[in-house]
């Protein structure tokens, strides 16, 4: 059986790597979002 204990770090760790990993997605994103015309995508049918 394995130790089932989990350092403070591991959560600081995991907690860092999200809020990473968004701010990567979140800066590569907004130049493509920026573009879209939010009235004419509300206009669309589809």
């Amino acid at each position: 059986m394995f130790g089932r204990s989990i350092s403070l770090l591991s959560y600081f760790a995991g907690a860092a790597l999200t809020l990473v990993f968004s701010a990567i997605i979140n800066l590569a994103m907004y130049g493509s979002l920026k573009k879209i015309d939010m009235i004419e995508s509300l206009k669309s049918i589809e």
